[in-house]
């Protein structure tokens, strides 16, 4: 049978109802600047020598992870300040050992931002062919380091080009990370570091003109890796180019000579059209044909010597060399941009053929360059919209319908807590504005979703600004400014906006009006990606790939798999069936600290650039794990070494253990026993395997395929250890574990550990699988939960689920793979919950939080211990646990989400059994990691929770008036009418 709980349960629409806020909030994008316009970056060849000399101590580690170094800044005034050093393949991300946000330096964080900047590294190193000079660190990495403050001045300053770049503390606030993605910011400093083209680099400010384009062109529309504040990456990238092109084309008072040359340059070119030969660079690459094109002239002008001198010398040679490379005739283009063109691009005359962006290729009068379908001649810009699917005017919206004012009353409501309602997008709005005093406000019957937004506000007769009502009913402004004859877009969105004012903010007098076009891209976020890791039947790691999302089809693309710090691993053409099944990680990083996620990542690649975004990565554990019966892993041992941490908890009632190896070397095996976990305060950590010596039974012989069988075997928790006894190569192996007997299953129900209560697993049936909620705590000690589903418990009643984390993007869910859950009985009504999470094992002993039915409304005992949803909200959810010994007992425990889209738990509980409806206080709980030490929890009001039961003890209804304190931000306020998450409607039943 299909199993559709993941999607009925965790990945369908939800909303959050609007808060009681009613305050309007200037949008300041205070960790997110626009970077072009500040000085945050220093050229190298303006530093003294003194300012490139070492500035790390040596750790006596190579590489490291979190051992303390001391850093001295080479911003000024200059610190020195101790920092945690962690190392990639080619860089180090040096974080404060002291700083204001170490809560969000968590270690899931740092490891992302570990491997996401090595990743664009290779991306940045791979297209030009070159790496900056590393002299700085003392192991020869690229220096990354957060400070420990924050300054009013730079947001993040590098070296251009050169080897390091500093980041000032509040880049720990960005969100990105916690979406596996790297920020702005990042891209944009290292691309500083990669610019060795000093020629190309004219103007007032030269270094952004380089940066832009590897940030718009490399970074966001080849590896898809610059997300920029969570929006989707080509609306981020319209923003940078379109939308300044049409500034550009607008106004002829935007020369080249003004915006180009002149130095200062003008205001209105540093505002409009701002870091102008990267935007033309990017424009440029957009309507090459083939990639590596452009690698290609890249590569070439960085090692010519040739450098032409004067600002019209390095704009001729700019489109002469791009020439060469695609052998076209580049001229089109400089008359297309209104760009310089003088006699040192006569020789693109050569070339017969015109540059492709200059061509019309469906013949409708609009060369590509502005054409958004050069195939079709009924899809130009200023064609008339169609309901047929397509962008037939060009303007990035979909079969948006028109409304004017006057078809609501004349005069939209200028309350921008209220609006008028329009309808659905898409939607272009046309409204007037008679005086300077008047205001529009629109509403949507459909919020727009975070990410999803593509909204662009035009202006005519005076200055128009937009402000948006998001849907906790805050107004946020301003998100976009259009002066008079020109548009300004949305290039990103982190909220859910159900609404849209508009105000005139200019000083013209008379009459003016606006245009606002509003449509939702099809894919929410995070943007789903062509590959996906998952875990194979042997332990193993397989990519899958969905050809329909790889850009450009998959011909002639190649995989290449890379592990933490280890760069790539394994590069081999899709076609090839064998791309598809990772490599081993190396042994040196499997030796590496416990502590640190060791991840594997996939990639597609097409002529050495990079087509899309690296999967999210696949967290590969450092120990060994609790197998379950009958599934085969895949492992490798170096020479003399064993592996000490794989077992298989044995349940009462097992009649036979048997336990196979297979290897082409020499591996032997041992099976030592000791007694199943109980209850217990200490963190679950998995202890090594009993000495050689105390094994239960061995088998070495000098082959690799080994065999033990124990009959009877006493239950308990049993190692099975595998040896490399032989000398040479390293061996790979394969391990599988056996059980048979008359073995009763866990039940399903709630479980906790009584030695470390405050986090739980509720566990029961959803069609032929069972699904599990994990209430726990994060590193900060706030709540959050994780989601497990997989096949339901067979003959050997062992339950494997794959373990998720959830994301909320201001409508939906995303669930992310983070893991894997071993539940395995121990005794009449426990069970042992092992798992694995984010590459760290744990394991402890459960028992029933309770069980039973309680007379809810003084009726009959009510049957209702499951987990609910409201299909309507999918996404969140909701666990009951009623229990009637040793008295009437009732549990919830809400799976929802805080303003920054983390998954958060709340929970209401009460004694007795109270009415059929009735509301019970919400409490907030501060808490333990899973393999910290066990503290006491900490509880806080959080608001009510209100369920409703029929007169058949059906649960109907749960109403929710949830809002979070404590470091936490948002609110939650729902009415669900939920149903079971079970299809087929199983609840707990009554049994003690």
């Amino acid at each position: 049978m299909p199993r559709p709980f993941l999607t009925a349960a965790l990945l369908g629409l939800a909303a959050l109802s609007p808060a009681l806020a009613t305050t309007t909030r200037n949008f300041s994008p205070a960790l997110a600047p626009v970077l072009e316009n500040s000085r945050d970056y220093v050229r190298v060849d303006e530093l003294p020598a003194k300012s490139l000399g070492k500035s790390i101590t040596d750790a006596g580690c190579n590489p490291c992870w979190g051992q303390v170094v001391r850093y001295t800044t080479f911003s000024t005034p200059q610190q020195t300040y101790e920092a945690r050093r962690y190392d990639g393949k080619e860089v180090v991300l040096l974080v404060p050992v002291d700083h204001p946000r170490a809560a969000r330096a968590t270690p899931e964080r740092i490891r992302t931002l570990v491997d996401q900047y090595d990743l664009l590294y290779a991306v940045y190193e791979e297209l030009l062919g070159w790496r900056p000079n590393r002299s700085r660190d003392p192991l020869g990495r690229q220096i990354a380091a957060i400070l420990p403050n924050d300054r009013s001045d730079w947001y993040g300053l590098a070296f251009v080009p050169g080897d390091s770049a500093e980041y000032v503390n509040a880049v720990l606030d960005e969100p990105m990370p916690d979406d596996d993605l790297i920020g702005n910011v990042w891209v944009h400093e290292l691309a500083h570091n990669f610019d060795p083209i000093g020629h190309w680099d004219y103007g007032p400010d030269p270094a952004h003109d380089w940066t832009t384009f590897m940030q718009v062109w490399t970074a966001r529309r080849m590896a898809r890796m610059d997300d920029n504040g969570r929006s989707r990456w080509d609306r981020s990238e319209a923003s940078q180019t379109t939308q300044r092109w049409a500034n550009w084309f607008a106004n002829p008072a935007l020369t080249w000579q003004r915006c180009a040359v002149e130095n200062p340059r003008p205001q209105d070119c540093r505002d409009e059209v701002n870091t102008l030969t990267g935007v033309l660079m990017a424009t440029l690459a957009r309507h090459v044909d083939d990639p590596a094109t452009i690698r290609q002239w890249l590569r070439t002008v960085r090692t010519d010597p040739t450098r032409p001198s004067g600002a019209e010398a390095r704009s001729d040679y700019l489109l002469r060399t791009l020439a060469d490379a695609t052998r076209t005739d580049t001229r089109c283009a400089a008359d297309h941009f209104r760009w310089y063109r003088g006699p040192g691009l006569d020789a693109a005359g050569q070339y017969p053929t015109p540059f492709p962006g200059c061509r019309d290729g469906d013949g409708d009068g609009f060369r590509r360059f502005d054409d958004c379908e050069d195939t079709r001649a009924d899809v130009r810009p200023g064609a008339p919209e169609l309901a047929d699917g397509r962008d037939n005017d060009c303007n990035g919206i979909v079969d948006e319908r028109l409304v004017r004012e006057a078809d609501f009353g004349g005069d939209f409501s200028n309350n921008g807590f209220a609006g008028t309602p329009i309808g659905r997008q898409p939607v272009a709005v046309e409204g007037a504005m008679p005086t300077t005093s008047d205001q529009d406000a629109i509403r949507f019957d459909n919020p727009l979703p975070v990410g999803r937004a593509q909204v662009r506000l035009c202006a005519t007769g005076d200055r128009m600004r937009l402000a948006g009502l998001a849907i906790d009913n805050v107004l946020w402004a301003p998100l976009a400014t259009a002066e008079p004859g020109r548009c300004a877009s949305l290039g990103s969105n982190d909220r859910a906006y159900r609404g849209f004012r508009v105000e005139r903010t200019g000083t013209t007098s008379g009459s003016a009006s606006w245009r606002l076009e509003i449509g939702e891209a099809a894919e929410g976020w995070p943007r789903p990606r062509p590959v996906t890791l998952t875990a194979a039947g042997d332990n193993g790691v397989r990519a899958v790939v969905d050809a329909a999302r790889v850009p450009g089809g998959t011909a002639g693309v190649e995989l290449r798999w890379t592990g933490s710090g280890a760069g790539v691993l394994k590069a081999l053409p899709l076609s090839n069936p064998d791309s598809l099944v990772a490599p081993p990680l190396p042994a040196a990083l499997m030796d590496r600290s416990s502590t640190e996620r060791l991840q594997l990542r996939a990639q597609l690649f097409r002529n050495g650039l990079p087509v899309e975004a690296p999967t999210r990565p696949f967290s590969v554990n450092t120990e060994g794990f609790a197998l379950s019966p009958g599934v085969t892993v895949a492992a490798r041992l170096r020479p003399g070494s064993s592996e000490e941490r794989w077992y298989i908890d044995v349940p009462p009632g097992t009649t036979r253990l048997s336990i196979t190896t297979s290897s082409a070397q020499n591996i032997d095996l041992y099976a030592a026993r000791i007694a199943a976990p109980q209850p217990a305060a200490a963190p679950p950590l998995i202890a090594a395997a009993p000495a050689r010596s105390e094994a239960n039974a061995r088998a070495t012989t000098a082959s690799g395929n080994e065999t033990l069988v124990v009959n009877a075997p006493a239950p308990g928790r049993w190692y099975l250890t595998p040896v490399h006894a032989g000398s040479g190569s390293e061996a790979a192996y394969t391990l599988r574990a056996s059980l048979e007997g008359t073995i009763v299953p866990p039940r399903p129900g709630s479980y906790f550990n009584p030695g470390r209560p405050g986090h739980g697993l509720f566990v029961h049936p959803a069609g032929d699988d069972w699904a599990a909620l994990w209430y726990a705590y994060d590193d900060a000690g706030q709540p959050t939960w994780y989601y497990l589903q997989g096949p339901a418990p067979g003959a050997t009643a062992h339950w494997n689920g794959t373990l998720y984390r959830a994301r909320w993007d201001g409508l939906a869910a995303q669930l992310h793979p983070v893991g894997n859950a071993v539940l395995s009985p121990d005794g009449p009504d426990g069970l042992t919950f092992s798992y694995n999470l984010d590459g760290l094992a744990g394991s402890e002993a459960f028992r029933p939080l309770g069980r039973g039915c309680p007379p809810i409304g003084g009726g009959a005992p009510v049957n209702a211990s499951q987990h609910y949803f409201d299909p309507a909200r999918a996404g969140s959810g909701y666990s009951v646990q009623l229990m009637s010994s040793p008295a009437a007992y009732e549990f919830y425990a809400a799976f929802v989400y805080d303003a920054q889209g983390q998954p958060r738990f709340v929970v209401a509980e009460r004694t007795g059994a109270g009415a059929r409806d009735e509301a019970v206080p919400l409490e907030q709980i501060r808490g333990f990691c899973p393999l910290c030490v066990h503290s006491p929890v900490v509880r806080r009001s959080a608001g009510s929770l209100r369920r409703t039961y029929s007169a058949a003890g059906v649960l109907e209804t749960i109403q929710l008036q949830a809002s979070f304190s404590d470091g936490l931000t948002g609110s939650w306020t729902v009415t669900d009418a939920v149903r079971m998450l079970d299809p087929r409607n199983r609840p707990q039943g009554c049994q003690p």
